[in-house]
């Protein structure tokens, strides 16, 4: 088989239906080899036994519907290219049929060869962008281990050579200066490893990680214990407000609060930093709204705050970070396909507005 021919697998319990695809193939002009599946458990054997393609999956199936099948492909064999065949024909399967991870969807009253090709086309090229999109991310996560490793070593060696420096002239009286420099290249390779530290974190965050019912008070309670040694230093209070559950991934959304907890905590003058998190039900979505009473932010930065490396305060400012850490929420929440955005107002404090597919009340599940 050359690499211009097509191998498509066709899998549907009824043999008219599959018979009826594999006449729609024959006029399409693709240049292919077919193979049919009656069930599930025959589609897997044979995804174990060849590489395909793609797969052309009818939603109605004994012992195991198409979505449940759609899921298995997508588990199993991420970049075979999969497309739903159904006669439901509503939007409410489409949606649920591209949530689950085909390709595309198409009725079976629209099975026709020029549909069918255009179909096929879009969906391997979806497919195909996934995996250079999948292998460049991996490419970055793993340049950005090398980068640390490699860039933290000679940081350390910085402090261990000045450390050596104080302890032989420990007996002797150090000029001023000295000690003020000595103290600037010590500061210096610290924000230097806090950089490498925040940019390892923000890209660690590209990776495919599988998602759960997550309780977000959960989330807020575990980032605000990992936050109680500076939360007990600024007298901060956090209050929190019937949060409901959502569908995704802990470790990422513990590390969203406890940014967005430090930072309204961080740029905050008030003799109380108050933190209200607080969670509405709005339609589908979980609208999550994180309130503090800081410095606030000026209306023109809302949107240039989620920009990686992006400061609203200069080096020399009180307020140190790397400007990661909204970078890297704005991140964590695309990734469970929210949004966040930013209200406020120059010192009045600020609100972060969060919204998350899917809304579980936390009273329901125990």
């Amino acid at each position: 088989m050359n690499n211009d021919t097509l191998s498509i697998l066709v899998v549907d319990d009824d043999a008219g239906d599959r018979k009826q695809v594999m006449r729609v193939l024959q006029h399409s002009g693709l240049s292919y080899q077919a193979v049919e599946a009656a069930d599930m458990k025959e589609a897997l054997a044979a995804c174990y036994t060849q590489a395909f393609d793609c797969a052309i999956v009818d939603y109605h199936m004994p012992g195991q519907d198409g979505l449940s099948g759609i899921s298995a492909f997508q588990t199993k064999f991420p970049y075979m290219a999969t497309i739903m065949v159904t006669g439901q024909g509503d939007e409410v399967v489409a949606s649920e049929v591209i949530k689950r991870g085909a390709g595309d969807y198409i009725p079976k009253d629209l099975v026709n060869a020029p549909t069918l090709r255009r179909v096929i086309e879009h969906v391997l090229e979806k497919s195909a962008f996934q995996h250079k999109l999948d292998q460049q991310r991996e490419e970055l996560q793993n340049f950005s281990r090398v980068l640390a490793h490699d860039l933290k070593s000679p940081t350390r060696n910085i402090r261990t050579m000045i450390g050596f420096i104080q302890e032989k002239m420990s007996d002797q009286v150090l000029d001023d200066e000295v000690v003020k420099y000595m103290s600037y290249v010590c500061a210096a390779a610290n924000t230097m490893d806090a950089l490498v530290d925040a940019l390892t974190a923000y890209t660690k965050f590209d990776a495919t990680v599988e998602f759960h019912e997550i309780s977000l008070e959960e989330s807020v309670a575990c980032a605000a214990s990992l936050l109680e040694t500076d939360i007990q230093a600024k007298g901060a209070k956090i209050v929190v407000q019937d949060l409901p559950h959502i569908n995704g991934h802990e470790p990422q959304l513990i590390q969203l609060f406890q940014n967005l907890i430090a930072n309204a905590m961080k740029y905050n003058e008030s003799a109380i930093p108050t933190i209200t998190i607080t969670a509405e039900k709005d339609g589908d979505l979980s609208r999550v709204v994180v309130q503090d009473n800081g410095i606030g932010i000026p209306e023109k930065y809302y949107v240039k705050i989620f920009d990686p490396f992006k400061r609203l305060h200069g080096k020399d400012s009180h307020y140190a970070g790397s400007g990661l850490g909204l970078a890297t929420c704005k991140k964590i929440v695309e990734r469970h396909g929210g949004t966040i955005s930013c209200e406020s107002a120059k010192g009045q404090g600020s609100t972060f507005i969060l919204i998350f597919p899917g809304y579980s009340p936390s009273s329901v599940l125990t």
